[in-house]
């Protein structure tokens, strides 16, 4: 889809001397060097670097908006990247000055009257927790506080590697190589309810979508998607997935539906997920999950799984493209 590249009226600039325009390919290293700075400068290496990535890779950069003052300069550059499940992460320029900053934040809330024309119903940023800066620029841009995530790692040794789970009575697995859309759907709306999980997620987006988005997360094999079933009812999912250069695997989502819950069966679907991936060539599975969510702490960490990053998750929610 095409998005309109008229400015709206209200965010015209104050005092006459800055405009917004979309960025087209002739200044596209210009403006990502301004975005790819750490400091409010340019980095122009950088930008090359990334151009030359988002090339290799497929990266969309029509998304790609600047304000320039008078004199044509960038002082303020923000990126959005559509991606599955009609969502999009938003990347924006660091402001050395409040003039930036402000510049930046009214990038953002362009953005976030574009977006929903490119069919994109939740746009998302990735902050550092301690970048007080960047945050208030998202925040004056209409983005809110979603979570703050830690990205957990752990190494795929074979002596690390968990024994077979004791499965109780009436609990089996299955590949999710024949189950179908509605099924998956459904066992992942059971899993949401009361989840401790990024909780403020939930409504923003159809589960359709999300479904789409946890397909496209790296390389997807559905016979390392698995569906728990309790009874007979679909009661759990592990998606895990490989990521696109082969290095790790990403445990893409892990949940159980409330009523099987506090029954340990998150340990050993976690275990039974370390046992199928054994004999693969990738080094390490990731993940990410949401600080607040003491208990899937616990189960990752008794696995062996370690922190190696924060960032704070903001999310700004289109209803123009629900639906």
């Amino acid at each position: 889809m095409t998005i309109s590249q008229a400015n709206p009226p209200w965010l015209g600039p104050e005092d006459g001397r800055d405009s917004i325009m979309t960025v087209g390919p002739e200044r596209r290293e210009e403006a990502l060097s301004r975005l790819l700075a750490a400091d409010g400068g340019t980095n122009p290496e950088h930008a090359r670097r990334f151009l030359r990535y988002a090339r290799d890779h497929s990266v969309p950069l029509d998304c790609l908006w600047g304000s320039v003052d008078a004199r044509g300069r960038f002082q303020g550059v923000v990126l959005a990247v559509p991606g599955a499940g009609r969502s999009a992460m938003v990347f924006a320029s660091h402001g050395r000055t409040e003039a930036q900053r402000t510049c930046t934040a009214k990038l953002l809330k362009y953005a976030g009257e574009l977006l929903p024309g490119a069919g994109v119903c939740l746009a998302q940023g990735l902050l550092d927790p301690d970048d007080l800066e960047a945050h208030e620029t998202f925040h004056r841009g209409g983005f809110r506080p979603l979570a703050t995530l830690t990205y957990l790692e752990r190494p795929l040794r074979t002596r690390l590697l968990p024994p077979e789970p004791d499965w109780p009575e009436g609990v089996s697995l299955e590949s999710c190589e024949r189950t179908g859309d509605a099924e998956l759907i459904a066992t992942l709306d059971a899993t949401y309810e009361q989840t401790m999980d990024c909780p403020a997620l939930r409504g923003l987006r159809q589960t359709s979508d999300i479904l789409e988005g946890h397909r496209a997360a790296g390389a997807f094999d559905p016979r390392l998607w698995t569906l728990l079933r309790v009874d007979g009812q679909s009661s759990g999912v592990l998606l895990l997935n490989a990521s696109s250069d082969r290095a790790s695997i990403e445990l893409v989502y892990l949940g159980l539906a409330r009523g099987v819950r506090g029954r340990g069966l998150g340990l050993r679907l976690l275990q039974h997920g370390l046992r199928l991936i054994a004999s693969r060539p990738e080094r390490s599975m990731t993940l990410a999950v949401d600080q607040t969510n003491a208990p899937a702490l616990r189960l990752y960490e008794r696995e062996h799984f370690r922190a190696v990053l924060q960032r704070s998750a903001l999310v700004l929610p289109m209803r123009a493209a629900r639906g």
